[in-house]
């Protein structure tokens, strides 16, 4: 499983491909909306204004749109090891994978 917390949201991956959103007002938790984002285990959860990044044990990276019922506007399939996590700062993706490479992703200027 895995999370992201901020902006008045968690986020949560679970094993089934599926990313659960919980909106963080009123001093509790309460489920909004549960998206389909992969065919395997989410192992990363990234939320920004541009994108809802996620990746996964299927070898992918998705970005989704950013609004309610997110769908998948971008896919960088991996030919390496699983995804085991990403970082995105300012545009660039980083993602670290079960064969103890790394990937990098800029955004083109």
């Amino acid at each position: 499983m895995s999370m992201w917390y901020g902006q008045g949201m968690l986020l949560l991956g679970d094993r089934r491909g599926q990313v659960h959103m919980y909106s963080t007002g009123d001093g509790g938790f309460e489920e909004i909306e549960t998206i389909e984002a992969h065919g395997n285990k989410v192992t990363g959860v990234h939320y920004t204004l541009g994108g809802l990044y996620t990746c996964s044990t299927d070898k992918t990276i998705k970005i989704h749109e950013p609004c309610s019922q997110p769908t998948a506007i971008c896919t960088l399939a991996e030919t390496k090891g699983e995804v085991a996590d990403i970082c995105v700062q300012a545009g660039v993706v980083a993602s670290a994978h079960s064969d103890f490479s790394v990937g990098i992703w800029r955004p083109a200027m």
